[in-house]
């Protein structure tokens, strides 16, 4: 080996080692500010805003393509990126950068790049902790050859990057990229790499407030009553700086929902405006054999158009609902004995099938068939021996003046099976049977009589509704 030979050979190789580290300490720099361990958040948090000001460092290594691949071999380089979200449409950004790359000659010799110029990218979110995007940028790049310096000279060039991105936090993301270069008249090659992204001035998007949801407890035995009656609500704010639309608040409880449930809830908050989120949900299967309280969790999420896209925001504090034990009650609402009524229970069906036969003879045909009716579901009731159970540990009648107890109730088909009920247990069998026969039951509540059925004999119309 020729003395010149031995010189651009050991050129070659301190430059090789100069490119190495060069591209070591780039990519330790753009990560020294690593956030705190516990400042782990989900990106789904921060819906589509991603944050002010950004900077990325790739380091990677150049695969030359076309005909220069005949010239130049492996090499590698890092080229960092900054930045710089746009507010109109927070996905697409501004970004400008500079690189270096180390390309060797085959030629036992190399040449350094360094490049610099500006673009436009896009970044999308994947699901809670994924994102994905693309960029362009160009701008002007210098070459020389590192074994003479003053062979040099200066292009412009072209490049475009494809990356996958996975976010640690909020701030800090690792991603794998594919770019394409081109150096007019002197290089081209596909760059494989990796990124580290480092968000600055990260501000959580944050445009509704919560304030502490207000949760009622859940009666098994209400099942059907939640179809149309909140269980809770939550207050939220739009803290925005201007007013959000298509506001959608849900709510879902993985243990006993199958899907979210909508909150009524205003449409559109103007700015500073509060409103109570009404929280509904259809519950499967409860459990009316339940003895003892059960707590489970709910999760809450708005969702909201501001500007020209949508966010999502949800509730981050744990939200629990007790569920009480199956037969529980609470009479504050005296509509809910109508939740009693189940005409289509066997026991209820099946003694009305032979009724008409056996309680109304042909000679009353003159008499009106409703008033008949309602006369054979009396008798009925008072053959079958039901009665006024005195010795009720929860009398109806105690909580009509004592709305927020507890009640412990039994269900038509228990009363048929036990033959005696407070007068609400009665009142909802008597009403089932009614029902079963084709009457509109009603019900009165009377502070000495507890609760009484009432049946509307005349079909009159709206008429005697009204009387009634």
């Amino acid at each position: 080996m020729t003395p010149q030979i031995k010189i651009a050979a050991e050129k070659h190789r301190r430059c090789l080692c100069r490119a190495g580290l060069l591209v070591l300490i780039v990519s330790v720099l753009s990560i020294i500010n690593i956030p705190a361990a516990g400042a782990q958040q989900s990106v789904s948090e921060t819906t589509e805003d991603f944050t002010v000001f950004s900077v990325k460092n790739i380091a990677g290594l150049g695969i030359p393509i076309g005909t220069r691949a005949d010239v130049f071999s492996l090499g590698a380089g890092t080229f960092v990126l900054g930045g710089y979200s746009m507010s109109f449409y927070p996905p697409l950004s501004f970004n400008a950068g500079a690189g270096y790359q180390f390309a060797p000659i085959k030629a036992e010799d190399s040449v350094s790049m360094m490049y610099g110029g500006a673009g436009v990218g896009l970044q999308y979110l994947l699901g809670e902790s994924f994102a994905a995007g693309g960029w362009v940028n160009g701008g002007y790049g210098y070459g020389l050859l590192n074994s003479d310096a003053a062979i040099s000279g200066g292009a412009p060039y072209g490049m475009a990057g494809l990356f996958a991105s996975y976010f640690f936090n909020p701030q800090l993301s690792l991603s794998l990229e594919g770019n394409y270069r081109y150096f007019q008249g002197l290089y081209q090659d596909v760059q494989v790499g990796v990124g580290v992204s480092y968000f600055f001035n990260f501000k959580r998007i944050k445009a509704v407030d919560f304030a502490p949801p207000v949760m009622d407890p859940v009666y098994p035995l209400l099942q059907r009553w939640y179809t149309n009656n909140p269980v809770g609500s939550v207050p939220i704010r739009n803290v925005e700086e201007k007013p959000i639309e298509e506001v959608t608040v849900t709510m879902q409880i993985p243990e006993f929902t199958e899907e979210p449930r909508e909150a009524k809830v205003p449409s559109r908050l103007n700015v500073g405006a509060q409103a109570d989120a009404l929280l509904f949900a259809d519950f499967a299967e409860l459990g009316l054999e339940v003895t003892e309280p059960k707590t489970v969790e709910a999760q809450i999420e708005v969702s909201y158009k501001y500007g020209s896209f949508t966010r999502r925001q949800e509730y981050e504090d744990e939200v629990e609902l007790t569920i009480l034990p199956g037969r529980s009650i609470r009479w504050d609402d005296m509509r809910k004995i109508s939740l009693l009524v189940t005409e289509n229970d066997p026991p209820i069906a099946g003694a009305m099938v032979s009724l008409e036969d056996e309680l109304m003879p042909a000679a009353c045909n003159e008499i009106d068939p409703f008033l008949m009716k309602a006369m054979g579901l009396y008798l009925t009731m008072a053959e079958g021996g039901y009665r006024l159970d005195e010795e009720s540990e929860s009398p109806f009648r105690s909580f009509i003046s004592n709305p927020d107890g507890l009640d412990t109730v039994q269900l038509p088909y228990q009363t048929v099976e036990r033959g005696k009920g407070d007068s609400a247990e009665l009142s909802a069998l008597f009403a089932s049977a009614a029902a079963a026969a084709g009457f509109e039951p009603y019900f009165l509540v009377l502070p000495e009589a507890g609760m009484i059925p009432v049946l509307r004999v005349s079909q009159a119309g709206e008429e005697s509704r009204e009387e009634l």
